[in-house]
């Protein structure tokens, strides 16, 4: 446990730590991570942190086979790669697909019918009118779901955190091991 605790103090292990704990982190400060209105919102600190936390435990797992240099640089660098993808994919989704608002209306005379669609931030809506003349109000039904979009985005979230985690572990525990022995 001493030599785990000495490996997240050296500079690798501290942004090691510091992938691995920053969706957490993002939560206790309120930082704004998922969309407004997202059904899944919890879900990201949450998965974030311990998916992470899993992919540390993994390359420690298999810290014997990160002894190569050449190795632990090409896991490395194939990680921060992922990882700047997925960041890139992550902002892309946000603005893009999730951080919209917008409404069509489409008015069906024949069925006296007015079907509004629409999506807030994360949220889509959908409500039918439907006009009788012998009723006082219109029939109303609506409905409210998630976007689909946000699974993307919480996957690519995920991944981005676990890939840097992957790539500052790997190159960390190849230092620590040549410095100081096996963890």
């Amino acid at each position: 446990m001493m030599r785990l605790v000495n490996f997240l103090t050296s500079l690798w292990g501290i942004l090691t730590a510091a992938a691995v704990l920053f969706p957490g982190a993002a939560a206790i400060l309120k930082l704004p991570i998922a969309v407004e209105n997202s059904q899944i919102g919890a879900l990201y600190p949450t998965f974030g942190s311990i998916i992470a936390a899993f992919s540390l435990l993994f390359l420690t797992a298999y810290q014997d086979k990160l002894s190569s240099l050449t190795l632990a640089r090409n896991i490395s660098t194939m990680a921060a790669t992922l990882a700047i993808i997925s960041l890139f994919t992550f902002v892309g989704i946000r603005i893009f697909a999730l951080d919209i608002d917008y409404e069509r209306r489409t008015i069906d005379t024949e069925r006296n019918l007015l079907v509004q669609e629409g999506k807030i931030r994360g949220l889509i809506l959908y409500s039918e009118k439907i006009y009788t003349p012998t009723a006082l109000a219109p029939s109303e039904t609506q409905s409210k779901r998630g976007d689909p979009w946000d699974l993307a985005c919480l996957a690519s979230f995920i991944l981005m955190f676990s890939s840097l985690t992957v790539a500052f572990g790997s190159l960390g525990i190849h230092t620590y091991q040549k410095h100081r022995g096996v963890l």
